[in-house]
């Protein structure tokens, strides 16, 4: 047997480079590889995802999205890019996944009076994240690093090359920038609450338990096709078509650190997509060449160094290094598999080993370094504590990448013998004590034991190794291992097939528990069995021949503790599946792959994929049971549509041939974009900088390039990050000049993948040039160059604030103050008559800005009712989203997935609607007349195209609602949207709503209610939106956001299930009884550190006799709590939290004379150092009381000083958990060292409070 991975893994596997993985899996369908991907990154991916998506469920979907997009695209990827590329596609996919229940709900970008207002957590990250992207790189940048990153002043410094006090200054005055940016967007925050929603945005470690939650999940999607959690799959669909790449390119990057915020950073390269089939084979070298060196650089003579293939396969080779540290080996270890790189290991006597990798692929110099040796010690028992003698137990390592962290052990059994064993691995004495003499000084390590008839035993689940439970030192915690008693999973492989013998099989165990996988070959009699399995569920399947027609149907098994499961797997004919693929029109594709998932192979691994020949044609075995065949790449000059396509088949026992008659589309792509950069006049405008852009936000806007044009303004860009360079679709792209002024524009692909592109500026013509740094100013002029006056010039211009437009004078000219120094904005140009211009990113205090607007390119036609008779009156409007405004990377509501552009039509139904170039979906909704939806469009400058719109009659939603505790009807419940005023529906006494006219498809009605607090109904299109239990081990139930709906002709009414609120009423008083006024009264959930919603949702504030009234959702099973808070969210005046037992309440119940009170505060005082016991400035602290009866918003927070001294003030008097960021909701399970529990009495002052600060920044 051989151990492969899931949480447990050896070291071939754990640290096999990236590169190696993806070409295992890309190539080989190895999911084995592809699982280890999911662990190496899980918390990377996990932390934007929790983050940007705002809520679990969407956090859920969007991380499962992630590495869905992974196994669809892992041959795209060059390995030294893969955590920034993960990043990128997890925000990607969290965006989606937020969005995608948000889009009609989105930005309307013709004009809002005026925002909602900025309270839940969701929307004022956003704000930050747009404001912090704006900052100058001096000061975004050390902000960046130090809040959201969790980095030391001194770490910041250094990789800053900055002395101490300068760093100190730039994120001061960051930081008062940030301030009076956001009070300008109407959010105003004091300095303490600007750092305490600074920190919200750092993606925090994954709790206990939740990686193997969320990696199961993950797998499972990978795993089960169409059976996976169906939003993820949407989500992971919609990206998948923005990242189809076609060729080589380079692409603008993200550093992980940027993209982990959401922000603009660096650049990285992304390889285009390498068909699997196409992939050349490895360069093979003779050998391998390497040095050994110690600590300090110096070379180690006569270390042992082995090498041996991937898992310890392959013939072992093993040589000592000669004076200068250097050896050789003449050959890689035969047997091994060479799609995996080759394991080095080195070990010297008074040194620790280290472990390395060599790749017949990469032939480069290998360097060995051996740390520092210490020891280390620990014991292992069985569960009743009696000692285990001769128990192995071997050492592992954790190693820190930056943002996110590996870890894994050297593959024991193939090093048996060998001094590398003895470094490596010990036995237990007799008392059950280990001992091992050659740990890395300083290095987090992990163990695991084995014995026979026990469980085997391993450290490495996430928690604890974000605990850091175990680092060499002087103070090192002990190993206490307790191992279980084993299970044992035995069966039989029997074969139907004369032609399959069972000894060409292999059989696979493997578990979404923190347990390893493992697969063996079963003997001539078919037989196998996996001892030391530890309790839990596994699934089992076979590895069959690839040239037979075999199949096989896996089963699942829960093996308990001392328990033997027996198992029976069979190898049987299968049916056979054909289908094909091909292009719009008939064209088959050749070379295109698909794989298939189902029942038959229940934990996803080791899909069957097969290839279309060269009529398109494909041909799968399956054994019986329900399958989904779906595509998984195209050969170059193909793509498929924007949604993976999929197909589910039901396949019976001595059924015939399954035969497929619809095909698998695919469309045809054009490989690059040519294009000449032309001015308003179309003459050439010679080498600015091109770049394709993203629809939305991602990695700074930015995709492609940039790539600078030649004298005579011609480029070409190989692909669009928005997808295949598909024929009629648009790529928008932003050009920048050599004199900073930056514009956008969109090409329309024509056949031969050519398109002009005309920039809306006007030679010859001066801007002024007296432009502040914090001001927007310039020139607006027509096709001609003359000024053009009364155009409207609005920054960030969903928001209709005053300060935030203006229009142009009769010279032309416009200017808007305070955009703040060096910053860059949203802003559009619009009057009517003319082409509307956006920039989405405009540099602030630009001189000599020239904007020109014409009047050449729009739609028209007439709009025609149902009856075919014109529509006097009608409004068309025209989306060009998605768009990311608000300048750069931002989530929701800044990434618009609408853009609308709109006129009215004249008495004979007749319109002309003057556009940007770009592509154009048409929504037109004339109330009692008809509707029109209209896919997307593409319109070229220039081009004033013939496009009459026919409406059909709308669809009349009709809703019933329903009280969910005595099933009357419910009056009063309001469905709407807050962009389109004119939807808008309330229940009537009967419970009964109409909204008329609507447009046929998705759309969600936000839902408010005086009387009822969540909502649901089964005729959502999404499954949340449903009465959902969202934590089961609370009985917590979310159910108050929106509801989606499919609108359809002819559609019976839908039936909303209202939950009655509670109403909790009360007072506030201070600690000597006297009322307290504008103060905060909060609901906790209980255990959670966290309020109900993720954000201030349900707060309510004092009046001034110290009263309030609540109106919140029922607790169910679950329980919650309510907290007083001394002033505002983000203020503190005197007096410490309050809080009240944790209760549940039923719908409809009234909770009166409730009472609250403040306490008396206590303070903590204390240092915060790093690992080193220097001291680490600027790092944020906090109290969280440990009953967990508050939430994180309302948790005092200070920040260290330059010496690393801190005060905590305003800390309730209770047993409080002290934590030095990166914040953990729950204290206990933050690492060691970097919480500390501190009991605090009233008034009391707490000193000589000890925290480390964590090297790493935690993902």
């Amino acid at each position: 047997m051989t151990t492969t991975f899931r949480t447990v893994v050896d070291v071939s596997l754990r640290h096999v480079p990236d590169a190696d993985l993806l070409r295992r899996f890309a190539r080989a369908g190895d999911d084995a590889a592809f699982e280890l991907l999911v662990w190496r990154y899980q918390r990377l991916v996990l932390g934007i995802c929790r983050r940007v998506a705002g809520n679990e469920h969407d956090a859920e979907d969007a991380f499962q999205a992630t590495f869905l997009v992974l196994a669809r695209r892992a041959g795209i990827v060059r390995a030294e890019s893969l955590a920034g590329w993960l990043a990128r596609v997890a925000y990607r996919c969290s965006v989606r996944a937020r969005s995608g229940h948000r889009t009609q709900q989105s930005l309307d970008l013709s004009g809002v009076p005026a925002p909602e207002p900025v309270t839940p957590e969701s929307d004022l990250a956003a704000l930050l994240d747009a404001e912090l992207d704006r900052l100058p790189d001096k000061y975004r940048v050390p902000v960046v690093l130090c809040y959201l990153l969790g980095k030391t002043y001194q770490q910041a410094a250094a990789e800053l090359n900055c002395p101490l006090g300068t760093l100190s200054g730039w994120v001061t005055r960051g930081k008062e920038l940030l301030r009076a940016r956001l009070t300008r967007r109407g959010v105003a925050l004091s300095a303490g609450a600007l750092a305490a929603n600074l920190d919200m945005l750092t993606p925090h470690a994954l709790a206990s338990g939740d990686g193997t939650r969320f990696v199961t999940a993950a797998l499972a999607a990978h795993s089960s096709g169409d059976r996976a959690h169906s939003r993820a799959a949407v989500v992971a669909n919609g990206v998948l078509r923005m990242m189809a790449w076609k060729s080589k390119v380079p692409l603008v990057a993200c550093g992980v650190v940027a993209l982990v915020l959401g922000l603009a950073a660096a650049s990285v390269g992304l390889d285009p997509p390498r068909q699997p089939a196409a992939d050349p084979a490895p360069v093979v070298e003779k050998g391998i060449r390497g040095v050994v060196k110690d600590s300090d650089g110096a070379p180690v003579a006569k270390a042992f160094v082995i090498a041996v293939g991937a898992n310890g396969t392959g013939k072992r080779l093993d040589t000592t290094t000669d004076t200068e540290g250097r050896f050789t080996f003449d050959r890689f270890p035969e047997g091994q598999d060479p799609l995996f790189a080759t394991t080095l290991v080195a070990v010297k006597d008074g040194f620790a080993p280290v472990v390395g990798h060599a790749s017949s692929a990469f032939p480069n110099t290998v360097t060995l370094t051996l740390p520092k040796a210490t020891t280390y010690t620990g014991t292992v028992k069985d569960r009743d504590g009696k000692a285990i003698a001769g128990a192995e137990v071997q050492f592992g390592f954790v190693t820190n990448h930056g943002n996110f962290t590996s870890w894994g052990y050297t593959p024991i059994k193939a090093l048996r013998g060998t001094a590398v064993e003895k470094a490596y691995a010990v036995k237990t004495d007799a008392t059950g004590a280990f001992r091992f003499t050659t740990v890395p000084d300083g290095g987090q390590l992990i163990f695991r034991a084995s014995a026979p008839g026990f469980a085997e035993r391993d450290t490495a689940s996430a928690a604890g190794i974000h605990k850091r439970d175990f680092v060499a030192g002087p103070n090192a915690r002990p190993a206490n291992l307790v191992l279980e008693p084993e299970a044992i999973v035995r069966g039989r492989v029997t074969s139907r097939m004369p032609t399959v013998s069972v000894k060409k099989v292999t059989v696979h165990l493997t578990s979404g528990q923190a347990t390893s996988d493992r697969f063996m070959a079963p003997d001539d009699e078919g037989r196998f069995e996996f001892r030391g399995v530890a309790a839990g569920s596994y699934n089992l399947f076979l590895a069959l021949p690839t040239d037979s027609t075999a199949a096989a149907v896996g089963v699942t098994v829960n093996p308990k503790i001392g328990e033997t499961a027996d198992v029976n797997l069979e190898v049987v004919e299968g049916v056979e599946v054909t289908g094909s693929v091909k292009v719009r029109g008939g064209e088959p594709v050749a070379g295109a792959t698909l794989k298939a998932m189902g029942s038959f192979n229940p934990s996803g691994h080791g899909l069957p994929q097969v290839t279309t020949d060269k009529d398109g044609r494909f041909r799968f075995w399956l054994p019986p049971g329900e399958a989904t065949l779906a595509t998984w790449s195209t050969p170059t000059g193909f793509a498929f549509p924007n949604i993976s396509p999929r197909k589910k088949v039901t396949v019976s026992a001595g059924r015939g041939p399954i035969v497929l008659n619809e095909p698998f589309e695919a469309v045809r792509v054009v490989k690059g974009l040519s294009g000449k950069v032309t001015d308003a006049t179309g003459q050439p405008i010679a080498h600015v900088k091109v770049s394709a852009l993203q629809h939305s936000s991602a990695c700074g806007n930015f995709a492609s390039g940039p790539v600078t044009a030649s004298w005579d303004g011609q480029f070409r860009l190989e692909s669009s990050p928005n997808g295949p360079l598909e024929v009629g679709r648009s790529v928008p792209l932003r050009i920048e000049t050599s004199d900073g002024q930056r514009f956008e524009a969109a090409a329309l692909i024509g056949k031969d993948g050519a398109a002009e592109i005309r920039v809306p500026t006007f030679p010859g013509v001066d801007g002024p040039t007296d432009v502040k740094p914090e001001e927007l100013a310039g020139v607006v002029v027509d096709e001609k160059g003359k000024p053009l006056a009364g155009v409207k010039v609005h920054v960030w211009d969903w928001v209709d604030n005053p300060e935030n437009y203006t229009f142009t004078g009769a010279d032309g000219v416009f200017r808007i103050k305070d955009c703040g120094t060096q910053q860059e904005v949203q802003v559009r140009f619009r009057k009517d008559g003319y082409s509307p211009v956006m920039v989405t990113r405009q540099k602030v205090g630009v001189k000599g800005l020239v904007i020109a607007m014409d009047r050449t390119t729009y739609f028209e036609g007439v709009v025609r009712g149902p009856d075919g008779k014109p529509v006097a009156g009608a409004r068309v409007r025209a989306d060009q989203g998605p768009k990311m405004i608000g300048g750069g990377v931002s989530t929701p509501p800044w990434v618009a997935p609408q853009v609308w552009t709109e006129t009215i039509a004249d008495a004979q139904g007749r319109y002309r609607l003057y556009v940007q170039p770009d592509e154009y979906a048409f929504h037109v909704r004339v109330p009692g007349v008809g509707v029109a939806r209209i896919a997307k469009t593409g319109i070229a400058h220039g081009q004033g195209r013939k496009f009459d719109i026919a409406l059909e009659p709308g669809i009349t939603f009709k809703a019933r609602v329903v009280d969910s505790v005595s099933g009357k009807p419910v009056a009063g419940l309001r469905l709407f949207d807050w962009q389109q005023k004119s939807i808008d529906g309330k229940s009537n006494a009967d419970g009964e709503i109409t909204i008329k006219d609507m447009l046929p498809g998705e759309f969600t009605f936000r839902v408010e209610s005086t009387s009822h607090a969540r909502w649901w109904s089964e005729q959502v299109i999404r499954d949340w939106e449903r009465k959902t239990i969202d934590d089961p081990k609370t009985g917590w139930q979310r159910n108050f956001d929106g509801l989606t709906f499919d609108l359809k002709p002819g559609m019976a009414a839908v039936t909303i299930v209202a939950e009655p609120v509670v109403r909790v009423i009360g007072r506030v008083l201070d600690p000597d009884g006297n009322p307290v006024g504008g103060a905060t009264v909060a609901l906790a959930r209980t255990g959670s550190g966290n309020s109900l919603t993720g954000d201030t949702r349900f707060s309510v504030e004092t009046k001034t006799d110290g009263t309030f009234v609540m109106v919140l959702p029922a607790s169910g099973a679950a329980e919650y709590n309510l907290v007083a808070h001394d002033g505002k969210y983000g203020e503190w005046r005197k007096w410490a939290n309050g809080v009240l037992p944790p209760v549940r309440t039923k719908p409809g119940e009234v909770i009166d004379n409730v009472t609250l009170r403040l306490t008396r505060p206590g303070t903590v005082r204390g240092k915060v150092v790093d690992s080193k016991g220097r001291p680490v400035a600027g790092r944020e602290v906090r109290a969280t009381p440990t009953d967990t009866r508050e939430n994180r918003y309302y948790d005092p927070t200070t920040t260290t000083k330059a010496d690393g001294t801190f005060e905590l003030k305003f800390v309730r008097p209770t047993e409080q958990q002290v934590q030095v960021a990166p914040f953990w909701l729950r204290g206990a399970d933050a690492p060691t060292n970097t919480s500390l529990t501190v009991g605090v009495k009233e008034g009391q002052v707490v000193e000589g409070v000890s925290l480390v600060a964590e090297e790493e920044p935690v993902k």
